[in-house]
């Protein structure tokens, strides 16, 4: 009879991505990407600019660029573009 897996039954080097994403996810990502496809995984930033994106486009009044500039951490250069590409 076949026991069921545990992290230390995971290669060392793959032990912390293991614990940090769960056993079965951790499986789960072998299984479908292992060996052949590489995976990239973005930075949270790139994951938020999205969302980000959209609370500036809901935000605006028609005026408020250095308002939402100052809030989001962007210059009101970078508010005017993401207007002018989501508009």
């Amino acid at each position: 009879m076949k026991r069921p897996m545990a992290i230390e039954d995971i290669p060392p080097e793959y032990r912390d991505f293991a614990e940090l994403t769960g056993l079965e996810v951790f499986l789960r990502l072998v299984d479908t990407y292992g060996g052949s496809r590489p995976i990239y995984i973005p930075k949270l930033a790139e994951v938020e600019r999205n969302q980000r994106n959209r609370e500036i486009l809901e935000g605006f009044t028609g005026r408020n660029y250095s308002e939402l500039a100052k809030k989001h951490g962007l210059t009101e250069v970078s508010i005017r573009r993401i207007l002018k590409s989501n508009c």
